[in-house]
C-alpha cells in the first residue's frame, strides 16, 4: 500500500533549493515511492468539524533550476493522508496556532502529524530552549522595550543573525544617511526573513530609487515576495515579471507567478461562491415573506 504524505509549508517556489531540508525529506520520501501532497498554512481548514485542505499532488526534483511540479489541486479529507508534515516556518503566530487545531483534528482520526501538534504549541522553538540555561548564552524574552534596549546595550551583539542585521544596518542607514540603495536591500531582507512585509517593501522600493543595487533581480524577488505575503498579488506579478527579465531569475520569477495566479483563482472561485449562496439565501428568504403573505 503506498504512503500518502502531505507537506505543510512555505511556498516551494521561494525555498532555498541547496539547504533547505523540507525538500530533503521529500526527495527521501518520493524515492521510496511514496505520494506527496503540497499545502501552504492558507489551505487548511475546518468544515463540520472536519479538517481538510486544497492539496496539490507534488514531484520534486534534484535540479536547481527546476526542482517542483504541482499538479491542479484539490479539495481533501486531511485524515486521508497517512503523515503530515507540519514545516511552515516561524512567526509562531494565531494563523500557525490554528493550523495546528486543524491538523490536530486530522491526527485524532488516525494521521500522523510530525511533529504532534501540542508539542508544536507547547515547546516554542525559542522559549523552549530557556528551560536549559546551563546551555544558553544571557537570554530576555520581554515584550518591554526600555528593558530591550538595555539588555541590547549591555551585550552589545544579540539576537539571531536577521535581528542583528537589522540594528546594524538601521544605524548605517541613520548614520551615514547613504545614498546607495544596496543598504536598503539588506535591511528589507531582513525585514523579510522577520515576517515584517509592510517594513521589508517600504525599504526595497527606497533601495530600488536610490538605484546602487548590485543584483536588481533579487531585489525584485525580495519585493514580490513581501507583496504576496501582504496579498497583494497585482504588484507581486509585476515585481516578479521585472526580475523575470534576468535569465538567472527567469524559471523562479515564473514558478512565483504561477502560484500567485492559482492563489487569485481560488480566491475567485470563493468569491463567487460565496455571491452564489448569498444569492440563495436571499431568495429562499423572498420566497418565505411570498409564502407569508
Amino acid at each position: 500500500m503506498t504512503i500518502k504524505l502531505g507537506v505543510v509549508m512555505d511556498p516551494i517556489a521561494a525555498i532555498s533549493y541547496k539547504k533547505d531540508t523540507t525538500m530533503a525529506m521529500l526527495w527521501a520520501a518520493q524515492d521510496r515511492g511514496w505520494e506527496l501532497y503540497y499545502m501552504e498554512q492558507t489551505d487548511l481548514y475546518l468544515e463540520q468539524g472536519l479538517g481538510r485542505g486544497r492539496m496539490a499532488r507534488l514531484t520534486v526534483f534534484r535540479d536547481p533550476d527546476n526542482w517542483f511540479q504541482l499538479d491542479e489541486p484539490r479539495d481533501s479529507d486531511l485524515a486521508g493522508l497517512d503523515v503530515i508534515l507540519m514545516r511552515k516556518d516561524p512567526p509562531f503566530d494565531n494563523e500557525y496556532i490554528y493550523s495546528t487545531y486543524i491538523l490536530e483534528e486530522a491526527e485524532r482520526r488516525g494521521s500522523l502529524i510530525v511533529n504532534r501538534c501540542q508539542s508544536l504549541r507547547d515547546c516554542n522553538e525559542k522559549v523552549f530552549a530557556t528551560q536549559f540555561p546551563q546551555c544558553c548564552p544571557p537570554v530576555l524574552v520581554s515584550a518591554d522595550m526600555a528593558r530591550l534596549k538595555a539588555f541590547h546595550q549591555h551585550h552589545q551583539d544579540v539576537g539571531g543573525a536577521h535581528v542583528a542585521e537589522v540594528g546594524q544596518v538601521a544605524e548605517v542607514v541613520g548614520d551615514r544617511l547613504s545614498d546607495e540603495g544596496e543598504l536598503n536591500l539588506r535591511l528589507g531582507n531582513a525585514h523579510l526573513n522577520l515576517g515584517q512585509y509592510g517594513e521589508c517593501v517600504s525599504a526595497i522600493q527606497d533601495g530600488i530609487k536610490k538605484g546602487g543595487i548590485k543584483s536588481a533581480d533579487n531585489a525584485q524577488i525580495s519585493l514580490g515576495m513581501c507583496l504576496y505575503n501582504q496579498k497583494k498579488y497585482r504588484d507581486a506579478i509585476t515585481a516578479f515579471r521585472e526580475a523575470g527579465k534576468t535569465t538567472r531569475s527567469r524559471n523562479i520569477s515564473r514558478q512565483w507567478i504561477g502560484v500567485i495566479e492559482s492563489d487569485i483563482n481560488r480566491n475567485e472561485q470563493i468569491r463567487l461562491a460565496e455571491a452564489a449562496a448569498q444569492k440563495q439565501q436571499r431568495e429562499l428568504a423572498d420566497r418565505r415573506r411570498a409564502r407569508e403573505i
